[in-house]
């Protein structure tokens, strides 16, 4: 008998191959939270940090956790993703990362540096598409590490110059 035609194309995706983001991509959306893309998802990840999916393969797997009603993010791809955050603050969509990172139930969730990472990554990328995505969970986390007037100005300075990002109205 011939295998279920979703069984055998994900079989057939290579964690090395140019397009695996894409073709994944779409494979989940067929099965979302299919253990087989989420470990294919996680060798991908591991090889290919500097891809410009990585941020948004990430992402749908947290929101998937998060829907799903667990939240809970396997050790290894929490620390992957930790890492990632730290070495890649020039990254296409890592505010994405960051931002769903903030959702994420993980024993130890370093919420001290995704809040220094966010910071850190407000101050460098004012001129970044997504920026907002990143100042307004920080605008309303109650941390004794943020300094909301501080903030405040950062956002206030953002929105006098950046009138033309889409982000405006949500700062």
């Amino acid at each position: 008998l011939m295998r279920p035609p979703l069984a055998h194309a994900i079989s057939l995706l290579n964690e090395g191959h140019r397009t695996f983001g894409t073709v994944w991509y779409c494979l989940w959306t067929c099965a979302p939270g299919h253990p087989e893309l989420t470990r294919k998802a996680v060798t991908w990840l591991t090889l290919t940090p500097d891809s410009h999916f990585w941020a948004s393969t990430l992402a749908t797997i947290i929101t998937f956790e998060r829907d799903a009603g667990t939240g809970v993010l396997p050790s290894e791809l929490f620390l992957l993703a930790m890492s990632w955050l730290r070495d890649n603050l020039d990254a296409p969509n890592w505010s994405r990362a960051w931002e769903s990172l903030l959702t994420v139930k993980h024993p130890s969730a370093p919420t001290t540096e995704l809040i220094r990472l966010g910071l850190d990554w407000l101050r460098a990328h004012d001129r970044s598409i997504d920026w907002y995505y990143v100042w307004q969970p920080l605008f309303v986390m109650s941390s004794p590490l943020i300094d909301h007037e501080e903030l405040f100005s950062i956002g206030w300075r953002w929105v006098g110059i950046h009138y033309d990002n889409s982000g405006w109205p949500f700062v």
